[in-house]
Parts: structure tokens; sequence; C-alpha cells
């Protein structure tokens, strides 16, 4: 699972301030909880976040790693906004998802191969 740019909650991107703030108000009517949905989630997650992002703080990305029940490193884009990642940094993001890809690539041979695999790790 990649994650670009992602939520943690559709109600924390409007405001996480206060004791009357809608994220506390309104948490148990939250239409788009992806933190809660990412204990569901027993696939490798990798979140990619821009540390300069108006839009969705990078603290969703954060929170969202701690969150993962299988995380992979995250890569945090410093100096990148919301929608400039691939453009502004195109060759470390397509080698980040690279990377990604034959980690799970080779995870997935080991466990086909069954337990008595010897582990590379």
């Amino acid at each position: 699972v990649v994650l670009h740019s992602p939520i943690a909650t559709g109600l924390r991107t409007m405001t996480d301030d206060g004791t009357c703030s809608p994220v506390r108000l309104f948490a148990c009517l939250e239409p788009f909880n992806n933190l809660r949905a990412m204990k569901r989630i027993s696939s490798t997650v990798f979140i990619i976040h821009g540390t300069e992002d108006e839009e969705v703080p990078c603290s969703h990305g954060e929170m969202l790693y701690a969150a993962a029940q299988a995380p992979y490193p995250p890569y945090w884009v410093e100096g990148a906004g919301h929608s400039d990642i691939v453009e502004n940094h195109s060759d470390e993001y397509f080698q980040q998802l690279r990377k990604f890809v034959e980690v799970c690539r080779s995870r997935e041979a080991k466990a086909a191969q069954g337990p008595g695999y010897p582990n590379e790790e």
C-alpha cells in the first residue's frame, strides 16, 4: 500500500485545535477515518508526504505511519508541498517507489518459499 500525501481523518484537515473543534465534536461521524482503517491493513504501508504541505499537514502522514501495522520507512520530502512531489522530486520519488516494490516482491518470494527459507533481512 502506497499513501501519497494522505489525510489521517477528514475532520482533521479542517482543524485539530481546542475542546470544541470539529475533530472532537463530530469524531463519531467521521466519514474518512484513515487512522481507524490503518488497524485493518496488514500489508506493508509506504507513506510519502511533503514536509511543507499546507493543504494536508505532514503530521497526518506521521500519524498514519505510527498507526500502521506493517510500516515501511516513510519518505518525508523536505520542502515539498501537497501537489509538487512528483514534479520537483521525480528522480528520488521513483527511486523510492522502485525500492519499495522490490522489498515487497522479495518478501513475497520469501513467503512463497515457506517457513524453512533463510531470512536475509
